[in-house]
C-alpha cells in the first residue's frame, strides 16, 4: 500500500477530532493503529480527550496508546492536592479498608519538582491504588484521567498560609549546576519562596476549577475538610460501596501520628501587603476563575 502524505494525514486527524461526537475520531484512530508502520499525532489525541468528554468512547483504541490499558483500573482513588495539605492519617485509613497500595506521583527526593512524569504514573496509577500528587490539570494530566475514568479528589488551602509554609522551611533541594540559595540572604530567600510557590498554586487552583465546573473533579478546601477528616473518608468509602462507622473512623484517626501541618493555619499573616499583592497580580491571567476559596481577600471574578 503506498505511503499516504503526512499532511493529509494529520488534517484527517484535525478534522475527525474536531467533529462533535467521537464516532469519526474513534475509527480513525483505529484505522491508524491496524496500519504499520502508525502514524499518529498524539498530541492531537491528548488535546481531544483534555477537551472533550470522549474518554470512554476513546479507551478501547486510545488507552493502550498513552496509558497501557483498555479497561478502567478497579478501584484506584486519586488523591491531588497543593503541598502542604496533610492526609496521610485519612489515606491510611482507606487504604486499610479498602485493601489498597500506596502510591505517590513524586519521588521522595524530588524536592518541589511536581512535573507530571509519564513513566511514573504508568507505573503508580495501578488497579488497586490510592495515589497522592500535587499536579496542575495540564492537558496530559487530563488526557490521562479521562482514559482512566477517574475523577481526582482534590484539595486546596489558603495560598498564603501554603506559600507561608514553604517559605519557612530552611531545607530546599538544588535546581541546577551553581544554585546558590542557601547563600541569599534571609529576606530574599523568602521573597524567592514566595515567587516561586505563588506561580505554582495559583495554575493549579485555576486548572482543577476549570475541571470542576464540567463535573470531571472534585475541588474541596482543607480548612473544610479538616473539621471533618471521619467524614471525608466515610464518603469515600460510600462511593466504593463500602460501610462506615464514622466514631470508629474517628477513633482510628485519632490514634494515627499527626502530621506536622494538620495544625497549621494563619501563617500567611506573615506575609507582607507587597507579597501579597504581587501574588495576586497572577490571578489577573485568570479573569473567569474565583480565587476566593483560596483567598478570602480575592476579588471576585469579572
Amino acid at each position: 500500500m503506498p505511503d499516504r502524505d503526512p499532511r493529509a494525514l494529520l488534517s484527517e486527524e484535525q478534522a475527525a477530532a474536531a467533529q462533535g461526537s467521537p464516532e469519526a475520531y474513534a475509527t480513525v484512530l483505529k484505522d491508524r493503529v491496524a496500519r504499520r508502520p502508525v502514524t499518529l499525532n498524539l498530541d492531537i489525541l491528548e488535546q481531544t480527550l483534555a477537551a472533550k468528554p470522549w474518554g470512554d468512547a476513546l479507551r478501547e483504541v486510545a488507552g493502550p496508546l498513552l496509558v497501557n490499558t483498555a479497561a478502567r483500573p478497579e478501584l484506584l482513588i486519586f488523591v491531588n492536592t497543593i503541598p502542604r495539605v496533610p492526609t496521610a492519617a485519612a489515606e491510611t485509613v482507606l487504604v486499610e479498608d479498602l485493601g489498597l497500595r500506596r502510591g505517590s506521583l513524586h519521588a521522595v527526593n524530588g524536592g518541589f519538582d511536581n512535573a507530571f512524569d509519564r513513566l511514573t504514573t504508568l507505573r503508580e496509577l495501578k488497579p488497586r491504588s490510592l495515589v497522592r500528587g500535587h499536579v496542575t490539570a495540564t492537558v496530559r494530566v487530563r488526557a490521562t484521567v479521562a482514559l482512566l475514568g477517574i475523577r481526582p479528589i482534590v484539595l486546596v488551602r489558603d495560598i498564603f498560609d501554603t506559600i507561608a509554609c514553604h517559605a519557612d522551611d530552611r531545607g530546599d533541594e538544588p535546581v541546577a549546576p551553581g544554585y546558590r540559595f542557601a547563600a541569599l540572604d534571609p529576606a530574599t530567600r523568602r521573597r524567592v519562596r514566595v515567587l516561586r510557590m505563588a506561580a505554582q498554586l495559583v495554575d493549579f487552583f485555576a486548572s482543577w476549577h476549570a475541571e470542576q465546573a464540567i463535573g470531571r473533579c472534585v475541588v474541596r478546601r482543607w480548612e473544610d475538610v479538616r473539621l471533618d477528616w471521619p467524614g471525608f473518608v466515610a464518603d469515600r468509602l460510600a462511593e466504593h460501596d463500602r460501610p462506615a462507622d464514622r466514631a470508629a473512623i474517628a477513633a482510628r484517626i485519632a490514634a494515627l501520628p499527626a502530621d506536622k501541618h494538620s495544625g497549621t493555619v494563619g501563617r500567611g499573616e506573615t506575609l507582607s501587603a507587597d507579597d501579597r499583592a504581587l501574588v495576586r497580580t497572577l490571578y489577573l491571567q485568570y479573569p473567569s476563575i474565583d480565587f476566593r476559596p483560596i483567598d478570602p481577600g480575592a476579588a471576585a471574578p469579572a
